[in-house]
């Protein structure tokens, strides 16, 4: 009852921050409760399109819901989106919980979870974060395509990191060359090469 009090002082003084709650169980009444009893605009909303699954919506239509209801495939793009954001420097964390969560959290079959005595609550709030640096109406909003960014960073340092390939002379090309009648015409080597000692053969 008194959760989305704290929440919304919190978002308000973080600049009227975006709110994204997990609406699997008591976090629907704390939705509502922000949406209906304090009207905070904005609180992320979410719409089903059938097979695509949950996607983050404006607001303007008739069957949205106010949070995310996580499921095995939110959680898995959360997770790999997650990996990558800190794996590239995009997301860096320093809250020492957070970083213990981190540790503990582990592979479990399809999914991801704390291990056995350990909590995963301040994880799955990056999770969560990692599932929306995915859609698209999130990129439209911060003007930035995080995949776009990292596509182009790994680009740059390809670049950077490839030789270019140069011309290599031997010194031992082949220089002889056939005329229009195809005969072989032998060019001494020592008139092309005159501080030269290897003693240059035309003898095969």
């Amino acid at each position: 009852m008194l959760f989305p009090t704290i929440i919304v002082q919190t978002a308000l003084v973080y600049n009227e921050a975006f709110i994204l709650v997990e609406i699997n169980s008591i976090g629907l009444q704390v939705s509502d409760i922000i949406h209906n009893d304090f009207a905070y605009e904005n609180l992320i909303k979410i719409e089903t399109k059938g097979k695509q699954g949950q996607q983050q919506s404006p607001g303007f239509k008739k069957k949205i819901a106010f949070g995310l209801k996580t499921s095995k495939q939110t959680k898995m793009i959360g997770c790999t989106n997650l990996k990558t954001l800190i794996e590239s420097d995009k997301l860096l964390v320093t809250d020492e919980q957070t970083i213990t969560e981190l540790i503990t959290f582990s592979a479990d079959k399809q999914s991801f979870k704390a291990e056995e005595g350990n909590n995963d609550d301040l994880v799955m709030t990056l999770v969560h974060f990692g599932w929306l640096t995915g859609q698209r109406y999130f990129k439209e909003n911060i003007q930035n395509d995080i995949r776009q960014t990292l596509q182009k960073e790994i680009l740059d340092v390809m670049d950077r990191d490839i030789v270019p390939f140069g011309i290599i002379d031997n010194g031992i090309d082949n220089l002889d060359e056939k005329d229009a009648a195809g005969d072989l015409w032998l060019e001494d080597r020592r008139n092309r090469y005159p501080f030269d000692d290897l003693n240059w053969s035309n003898k095969l």
